[in-house]
């Protein structure tokens, strides 16, 4: 397996971990009836936090970059594309599937695939290769 899949997989466990742990916080905001909007921005933080950090790491140990600003421009160019995509696949999925069990999944397998092409992306700008 290259490295290039090897740190692609891990960031993808990170962020399905990051995911269900969001899910586990939403769980526990609504059970104890405690602001949602408090709960979203928590849930924010943690998912940009985590991806960035782990972006940082897995490209620093798999290809050697040490460089903060250029790993910076490059979680960036992977990030902002990212969300923006994963929004629009959230709402088409929902749109278009009527159970929201089956839309979820279709979202979240989608938004890997959308996570997959931008961490790709990302490489091409940081590393140059991908």
């Amino acid at each position: 397996m290259n490295r290039e899949l090897k740190a692609f997989l891990i960031y993808a466990y990170i962020y399905i971990f990051i995911y269900m742990l969001n899910s586990l916080l939403l769980w526990l905001f609504m059970k104890f009836n405690l602001p949602p909007l408090l709960g979203t921005f928590l849930q924010a933080l943690i998912m940009i936090s985590g991806l960035y950090f782990s972006y940082i790491k897995i490209i620093s140990k798999y290809f050697g970059v040490e460089d903060r600003r250029r790993l910076t421009i490059g979680w960036l160019w992977q990030f902002v594309p990212f969300v923006l995509i994963a929004f629009f696949l959230l709402f088409f999925s929902f749109y278009l599937f009527k159970y929201p069990s089956l839309a979820i999944f279709i979202y979240l397998n989608l938004s890997l695939v959308a996570l997959y092409f931008t961490f790709k992306y990302s490489l091409k700008k940081v590393v140059g290769e991908g």
